[in-house]
C-alpha cells in the first residue's frame, strides 16, 4: 500500500485484488496479489512472494518485480517488514526505501505493522492464511499496512496500526478507512477453542 505515488493501472498477466473503497482517494495504490503470473514452480506455483517457504530466491525476486510492475511501483520504494506473528507496528520513511524487497536480508525486523507518513514509500506484506489490514488516514496523510494473523490480533496489532498512524498523521480514528484483505476461512482451517 502507499498513500501518495498513484501506480495508474495494472499491466501484464499478473491479476490483483483491489478495493473500490480506495479507489476514490487520489494517489492511493492498495492491492493483494493472487497465485497468477509468476514463475515458481510447484508446490509454490505460481506468483510465491515470499521468501521464507524454500521457493527458489530468484523466483520470488523476479515474481515480487512482476506484482510491483503490474502496479507501476518502483522496487526502490518498497518497505517490507519481518513478520513475526506479533504486534510490532514500526514507522518507517524515505531512508527505509528498498529494505527488504528483493531480499530479506534487509527487511525491517520484527514488525508485522508497517506505517509512514512520506511520500513515495511503499509498504510491503506477505500472507498465506492471515488477513492483512491496510488503513488510510484521508486525505492521503499517512498510510499502515498490518499483518494481523490471531497472535497479532490478539496482541493488539489492529489498535497499534491505528495509534501508529494517528500520531503520524493526525487523524482521528474516525477519520481513517480501513481494509481487510482475503483470508483463510473456517472450511480450511481448524481453530481451537483457546482463539
Amino acid at each position: 500500500c502507499s498513500s501518495y505515488e498513484a501506480a495508474g493501472s495494472m499491466r501484464g498477466d499478473v491479476p490483483a485484488i483491489t478495493f473500490p473503497v480506495l479507489r476514490e482517494s487520489p494517489g492511493v495504490v492498495c492491492a493483494v496479489s493472487t497465485r497468477i503470473g509468476g514463475v515458481s514452480r510447484p508446490p509454490f506455483d505460481t506468483l510465491n512472494l515470499s521468501f521464507s517457504p524454500g521457493d527458489d530466491p530468484d523466483c520470488v525476486r523476479e515474481n515480487r518485480q512482476r506484482f510491483l510492475a503490474s502496479l507501476e511501483i518502483p522496487p526502490e520504494g518498497v518497505v517490507v517488514g519481518q513478520q513475526v506473528h506479533g504486534a510490532h507496528v514500526q514507522v518507517v520513511g524515505r531512508s527505509d526505501r528498498g529494505r527488504g524487497v528483493l531480499g530479506p536480508e534487509s527487511v525491517i525486523p520484527a514488525s508485522d505493522g508497517l506505517a509512514t507518513a512520506d511520500p513515495g514509500v511503499y509498504l510491503f506484506t506477505v500472507s498465506a492464511d492471515c488477513p492483512l489490514i491496510g488503513i488510510l488516514a484521508p486525505p492521503a496523510r499517512g498510510i499502515a499496512l498490518a499483518h494481523a494473523g490471531w497472535r497479532g490480533v490478539a496482541g493488539g496489532i489492529p489498535g497499534a496500526a491505528v495509534e501508529a498512524l494517528q500520531r503520524l498523521s493526525g487523524s482521528e480514528p474516525a477519520e481513517m478507512v480501513a481494509v481487510i484483505g482475503p483470508a483463510i476461512g473456517p472450511c480450511c482451517y481448524v481453530v481451537g477453542d483457546e482463539v
